[in-house]
Protein backbone atom coordinates (compact mmCIF):
# COMPACT_ATOMS: atom_id res chain seq x y z
CA UNK A 1 0.00 0.00 0.00
CA UNK A 2 3.06 2.18 -0.31
CA UNK A 3 1.26 5.29 2.26
CA UNK A 4 0.84 3.10 4.78
CA UNK A 5 3.43 0.29 4.85
CA UNK A 6 4.15 -1.56 7.94
CA UNK A 7 7.37 -0.41 10.09
CA UNK A 8 10.19 -2.87 9.69
CA UNK A 9 9.96 -2.74 13.93
CA UNK A 10 11.27 -5.84 15.43
CA UNK A 11 11.09 -6.20 19.45
CA UNK A 12 14.29 -8.12 20.45
CA UNK A 13 13.64 -9.38 24.43
CA UNK A 14 16.99 -11.03 25.97
CA UNK A 15 18.58 -10.88 28.75
CA UNK A 16 22.01 -11.66 28.32
CA UNK A 17 23.33 -8.00 27.61
CA UNK A 18 26.41 -8.83 25.16
CA UNK A 19 24.14 -11.30 23.33
CA UNK A 20 21.09 -8.35 23.69
CA UNK A 21 23.96 -5.69 22.16
CA UNK A 22 25.02 -8.07 19.39
CA UNK A 23 21.82 -9.02 18.23
CA UNK A 24 20.84 -5.50 17.87
CA UNK A 25 23.55 -4.07 16.29
CA UNK A 26 23.47 -6.92 13.67
CA UNK A 27 19.85 -5.88 13.01
CA UNK A 28 20.20 -2.44 12.72
CA UNK A 29 22.89 -3.09 10.27
CA UNK A 30 20.53 -4.51 8.18
CA UNK A 31 17.96 -1.75 7.85
CA UNK A 32 15.53 -3.01 10.76
CA UNK A 33 14.39 -0.49 13.63
CA UNK A 34 14.78 -2.57 16.54
CA UNK A 35 13.64 -2.12 20.48
CA UNK A 36 15.86 -4.07 22.21
CA UNK A 37 14.49 -5.30 25.82
CA UNK A 38 15.80 -7.24 29.18
CA UNK A 39 12.19 -8.85 29.89
CA UNK A 40 8.56 -9.40 29.02
CA UNK A 41 7.56 -6.84 31.36
CA UNK A 42 9.67 -3.99 29.51
CA UNK A 43 7.65 -4.54 26.92
CA UNK A 44 4.32 -3.23 28.37
CA UNK A 45 5.74 -0.58 29.78
CA UNK A 46 7.55 0.99 26.62
CA UNK A 47 5.38 3.28 25.18
CA UNK A 48 7.89 2.70 21.38
CA UNK A 49 6.35 -0.97 20.88
CA UNK A 50 2.98 -0.78 19.94
CA UNK A 51 3.84 -0.73 15.94
CA UNK A 52 5.89 -3.72 16.35
CA UNK A 53 5.02 -6.45 13.44
CA UNK A 54 8.08 -8.89 14.61
CA UNK A 55 9.61 -10.23 17.69
CA UNK A 56 12.49 -12.26 18.58
CA UNK A 57 12.03 -14.08 22.14
CA UNK A 58 14.54 -15.85 24.42
CA UNK A 59 12.74 -18.58 26.55
CA UNK A 60 14.56 -18.21 29.65
CA UNK A 61 13.94 -14.55 30.83
CA UNK A 62 13.88 -13.15 34.55
CA UNK A 63 10.09 -12.65 35.35
CA UNK A 64 7.80 -13.97 33.16
CA UNK A 65 9.06 -16.34 31.21
CA UNK A 66 9.13 -16.31 26.95
CA UNK A 67 6.45 -18.86 26.75
CA UNK A 68 4.11 -17.11 28.53
CA UNK A 69 5.00 -13.72 26.98
CA UNK A 70 5.05 -16.08 23.65
CA UNK A 71 1.13 -17.03 24.03
CA UNK A 72 -0.20 -13.64 25.36
CA UNK A 73 1.05 -12.06 22.46
CA UNK A 74 -0.73 -14.32 20.13
CA UNK A 75 -4.10 -13.78 22.20
CA UNK A 76 -3.35 -9.88 21.97
CA UNK A 77 -2.18 -9.73 18.59
CA UNK A 78 -2.47 -13.28 16.30
CA UNK A 79 -0.85 -11.62 13.01
CA UNK A 80 2.44 -10.64 15.00
CA UNK A 81 5.34 -12.67 13.93
CA UNK A 82 7.95 -14.05 16.57
CA UNK A 83 10.98 -16.25 16.37
CA UNK A 84 11.71 -18.24 19.33
CA UNK A 85 15.57 -18.15 19.99
CA UNK A 86 16.88 -19.84 22.97
CA UNK A 87 19.44 -22.60 24.15
CA UNK A 88 16.70 -25.41 24.71
CA UNK A 89 16.73 -27.77 22.15
CA UNK A 90 14.79 -30.84 23.14
CA UNK A 91 11.54 -32.09 21.17
CA UNK A 92 9.01 -31.23 23.85
CA UNK A 93 10.28 -27.54 23.85
CA UNK A 94 10.15 -27.20 20.40
CA UNK A 95 7.19 -28.04 20.75
CA UNK A 96 6.00 -26.00 23.40
CA UNK A 97 7.29 -23.28 21.61
CA UNK A 98 4.87 -23.58 18.68
CA UNK A 99 2.22 -24.84 21.10
CA UNK A 100 2.79 -21.22 22.34
CA UNK A 101 2.28 -19.30 19.12
CA UNK A 102 6.05 -19.21 17.83
CA UNK A 103 6.33 -18.82 13.79
CA UNK A 104 10.20 -20.22 13.83
CA UNK A 105 11.82 -21.44 16.32
CA UNK A 106 15.87 -21.23 16.17
CA UNK A 107 18.06 -22.79 18.54
CA UNK A 108 21.16 -20.47 20.12
CA UNK A 109 23.82 -19.13 18.82
CA UNK A 110 21.38 -18.30 15.82
CA UNK A 111 22.86 -17.98 12.36
CA UNK A 112 22.53 -14.48 11.59
CA UNK A 113 22.18 -14.77 8.21
CA UNK A 114 19.05 -17.08 8.46
CA UNK A 115 17.72 -14.75 11.05
CA UNK A 116 18.08 -12.27 8.77
CA UNK A 117 16.58 -14.14 5.57
CA UNK A 118 13.47 -15.06 8.09
CA UNK A 119 12.68 -11.69 8.86
CA UNK A 120 13.29 -10.23 5.28
CA UNK A 121 11.36 -12.53 3.83
CA UNK A 122 8.20 -12.06 6.65
CA UNK A 123 8.26 -8.30 5.79
CA UNK A 124 8.35 -8.38 2.43
CA UNK A 125 5.15 -10.63 2.74
CA UNK A 126 3.50 -8.49 5.58
CA UNK A 127 4.48 -5.24 3.47
CA UNK A 128 2.70 -6.50 0.22
CA UNK A 129 -0.76 -7.59 1.99
CA UNK A 130 -3.41 -6.54 -0.13
CA UNK A 131 -6.07 -4.70 1.50
CA UNK A 132 -7.82 -1.03 1.68
CA UNK A 133 -6.49 0.14 5.50
CA UNK A 134 -5.15 -0.94 8.66
CA UNK A 135 -6.89 -0.64 11.76
CA UNK A 136 -4.91 0.19 14.37
CA UNK A 137 -7.21 -1.36 17.53
CA UNK A 138 -4.78 0.18 20.36
CA UNK A 139 -4.34 3.26 18.94
CA UNK A 140 -8.13 3.35 17.81
CA UNK A 141 -6.83 4.54 14.42
CA UNK A 142 -7.88 3.56 10.82
CA UNK A 143 -5.31 4.30 8.58
CA UNK A 144 -5.86 4.09 4.52
CA UNK A 145 -3.96 5.76 1.48
CA UNK A 146 -4.94 9.26 1.88
CA UNK A 147 -6.32 9.24 5.55
CA UNK A 148 -5.93 8.73 9.16
CA UNK A 149 -9.14 8.25 11.02
CA UNK A 150 -9.57 8.30 14.63
CA UNK A 151 -12.23 6.19 15.65
CA UNK A 152 -14.30 6.38 19.33
CA UNK A 153 -14.33 2.79 21.71
CA UNK A 154 -16.83 1.86 20.14
CA UNK A 155 -16.39 2.38 16.55
CA UNK A 156 -13.29 0.16 16.89
CA UNK A 157 -14.53 -1.89 18.59
CA UNK A 158 -17.30 -3.06 15.79
CA UNK A 159 -15.17 -2.40 13.53
CA UNK A 160 -12.45 -5.35 14.41
CA UNK A 161 -15.32 -7.74 15.11
CA UNK A 162 -16.74 -7.19 11.90
CA UNK A 163 -12.93 -7.68 9.87
CA UNK A 164 -12.71 -10.93 12.18
CA UNK A 165 -15.94 -12.76 11.52
CA UNK A 166 -16.56 -15.28 8.99
CA UNK A 167 -17.37 -13.57 6.11
CA UNK A 168 -16.98 -10.22 7.32
CA UNK A 169 -20.51 -10.86 8.70
CA UNK A 170 -22.31 -10.24 12.11
CA UNK A 171 -25.99 -10.56 12.96
CA UNK A 172 -27.72 -7.49 14.77
CA UNK A 173 -27.93 -9.29 18.15
CA UNK A 174 -24.16 -10.55 17.99
CA UNK A 175 -22.58 -6.65 17.45
CA UNK A 176 -25.31 -5.48 20.41
CA UNK A 177 -23.84 -8.02 22.95
CA UNK A 178 -20.98 -6.69 22.60
CA UNK A 179 -21.64 -3.94 25.00
CA UNK A 180 -24.42 -5.36 27.01
CA UNK A 181 -22.46 -5.88 29.95
CA UNK A 182 -21.41 -2.20 30.19
CA UNK A 183 -24.53 -0.81 28.67
CA UNK A 184 -27.71 -1.99 29.56
CA UNK A 185 -29.37 0.67 27.55
CA UNK A 186 -27.59 -0.16 24.33
CA UNK A 187 -29.69 -1.18 21.70
CA UNK A 188 -30.89 -1.83 18.09
CA UNK A 189 -31.20 2.15 17.17
CA UNK A 190 -28.41 2.69 19.22
CA UNK A 191 -26.38 0.33 17.11
CA UNK A 192 -27.80 1.93 13.96
CA UNK A 193 -26.41 5.33 14.79
CA UNK A 194 -23.31 4.24 15.49
CA UNK A 195 -22.86 2.19 11.81
CA UNK A 196 -24.36 5.88 10.95
CA UNK A 197 -21.17 7.25 12.47
CA UNK A 198 -19.04 5.16 11.34
CA UNK A 199 -20.14 4.38 8.05
CA UNK A 200 -19.01 8.48 7.77
CA UNK A 201 -15.84 8.02 8.77
CA UNK A 202 -15.30 4.97 6.73
CA UNK A 203 -16.34 7.23 3.85
CA UNK A 204 -13.90 10.42 4.79
CA UNK A 205 -11.08 7.47 4.63
CA UNK A 206 -11.50 7.23 1.38
CA UNK A 207 -13.53 3.45 1.48
CA UNK A 208 -16.48 4.71 0.37
CA UNK A 209 -20.44 5.22 1.35
CA UNK A 210 -21.76 1.74 1.85
CA UNK A 211 -19.20 0.18 3.25
CA UNK A 212 -21.13 -1.79 6.24
CA UNK A 213 -23.89 -3.20 3.91
CA UNK A 214 -27.11 -4.30 5.82
CA UNK A 215 -28.05 -7.60 4.94
CA UNK A 216 -32.12 -8.67 5.00
CA UNK A 217 -32.60 -6.86 7.75
CA UNK A 218 -30.90 -8.59 10.86
CA UNK A 219 -27.09 -8.14 10.49
CA UNK A 220 -24.61 -6.28 8.47
CA UNK A 221 -21.03 -6.97 6.73
CA UNK A 222 -18.31 -5.50 5.84
CA UNK A 223 -17.53 -4.84 2.21
CA UNK A 224 -13.76 -3.71 2.23
CA UNK A 225 -10.30 -5.31 3.29
CA UNK A 226 -9.07 -3.69 6.07
CA UNK A 227 -6.14 -5.14 8.21
CA UNK A 228 -5.97 -5.66 11.80
CA UNK A 229 -2.84 -4.32 13.17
Amino acid sequence: MGDIAKSRKIILIEDHHNLRTVMKNLLEGEGFDVVALECAEDFDDDSTTSDAHAFIVDLTLPGEDGLNFVARLKRSNPTSFVVVATARTRVDDRVLGYAAGANVYLQKPVEPSELISILRSQFKIHENKSSDGILDVKRQILETKIAKISLSYTETLILSKLISAQGQFLESWQLIALFSDNDHAFSLPALQMRLSRLRQKLEDAGLGKRTIKSERGFGYRLITEITLD
